[in-house]
């Protein structure tokens, strides 16, 4: 397996499609990379299995909520921006709906541009919750008046939209490459589970720290304040 990097594979991508095309496409690659990369870390953290969720529960409870909140919000805001009208305000967008104006072979834009719709369609829930809750705030939504409820998301419509999207490159590159898209990113050091190992040792230490304190059978560290050190 030969490896390259970004620049490389941009230069391949604008070699065999074209200046515009190729650049558009690249980009495009890259976003769903990113946004599998991210939702990855979501997910990692807090849907993969309750154990988890008791370590962060254990170790900083309020600012997981945060970031919980914070990722879900932004992987909503990717999804509905890769899939977005080309241009909106008078400003243009990078969209998958782009990539249909670029294919000359008409039954392969046909196959493109209905993979784009159903990745539009996928995503529709996140639009919702983009246009009323993330970009903006709807008032009545807000007062909790009487509205329509915001569309329901989990976990698997992400997912299924995310691959809706990712099928439309990897569609695209099959096509001109002969090669499928790895979009799933492997778990490097540094990443979440690296995370998960250090939090759960601080909170196993604290917890016999704790115990000690309790039983009056104390080592003389167990009274030093790390918060010192840190402020």
């Amino acid at each position: 397996m030969t490896y390259k990097n970004a620049d490389e594979v941009k230069q391949d991508h604008v070699a065999k499609l074209g200046k515009e095309f190729g650049e558009i496409y690249n980009a495009l690659n890259n976003e769903c990379i990113w946004v599998n990369l991210k939702w990855q870390k979501f997910v990692g953290l807090f849907g993969e299995n309750e154990k988890r969720i008791t370590i962060l529960n254990k170790s900083a409870p309020r600012f997981f909520w945060v970031v919980q909140g914070a990722l879900w919000d932004d992987t909503l805001l990717h999804l509905c921006r890769l899939t977005d009208p080309p241009q909106s305000v008078g400003r243009d967008n990078l969209t998958i709906q782009l990539l249909p104006r670029f294919i000359k072979e008409i039954n392969f834009r046909d196959d493109i541009e209905k993979l784009i719709t159903k990745a539009v369609n996928t995503v529709d829930f996140a639009r919702d919750w983009r246009n009323r809750l993330i970009a903006h705030k709807d008032l009545l939504l807000k007062l909790e008046m009487n509205v329509e409820p915001l569309k329901p998301a989990s976990r698997l419509k992400v997912r299924l939209a995310i691959e809706a999207i990712c099928n439309v490159i990897n569609e695209i590159s099959i096509h001109y490459f002969d090669a499928s898209v790895l979009f799933q990113p492997f778990e490097q050091p540094g990443g979440v589970r690296d995370l998960l190992i250090h939090l759960n040792r601080s909170v196993l230490f604290e917890e016999k720290r704790n115990q000690r304190i309790r039983n009056h059978q104390f080592l003389p560290e167990d009274l030093h304040d790390e918060a010192v050190e840190i402020d």
